[in-house]
């Protein structure tokens, strides 16, 4: 399966917006440090809760990119016009479990409740199943993070366990649940 064929591609949002889905390329760390610190001031429910410099952005895109060439990982970015709105990726694992992948997805809160999460979850559900040949993707989301679990419980998530007081956020500590979607061709309880 050659990602190039799948991107980059026009969607639209429920608010007939525009959308471009695509790869992330050289250069943009410029646009990927101005989103994850646009988050990190917004105090998203994420684990990221510090500001990231332009030069640990560029060394983090240059990792990514050529892990997205080893069919490492697969990353996919969400674009308005030429800024980053939202990201998504799954990022497989190593040794004995380089058969389940990490999920991850952010979206600009101007961009949210548009069904633009939805459309990037399948996107990359998709990729993972098929590109990176995973077998099963995990995630873990913030207790307090309603709409995510939400996201994850509509493309077929389910609830693996909870890590009480796993995080501390807006000064308390707060519950993780952790989630799984196990793909069709894989033998799962």
């Amino acid at each position: 399966m050659k990602l190039s064929k799948y991107f980059p591609k026009k969607v639209e949002t429920k608010k007939d917006r525009e959308i471009t889905l695509r790869l992330p390329k050289l250069g943009d760390h410029i646009e990927m440090q101005r989103f994850i610190n646009d988050l990190v001031i917004e105090d998203v429910p994420i684990l990221k809760n510090e500001k990231i410099g332009i030069a640990d952005e560029k060394k983090y895109l240059d990792g990514l990119l050529k892990d997205i060439k080893n069919k490492k990982t697969i990353n996919i970015f969400a674009f308005n016009n030429k800024k980053l709105i939202a990201n998504t990726s799954v990022k497989a694992g190593i040794f004995k479990s380089k058969h389940i992948g990490n999920l991850g997805i952010s979206i600009d809160k101007n961009f949210r409740n548009e069904g633009l999460g939805y459309l990037l979850m399948k996107e990359v559900l998709c990729l993972a199943e098929n590109h990176l040949k995973l077998k099963k993707v995990t995630l873990a989301v913030m207790e307090s993070n309603l709409n995510g679990i939400n996201l994850y419980l509509k493309t077929g998530f389910k609830e693996y366990g909870r890590l009480p007081g796993a995080l501390y956020y807006r000064g308390k500590y707060v519950n993780e649940i952790l989630m799984y979607k196990a793909f069709d061709n894989t033998i799962h309880p």
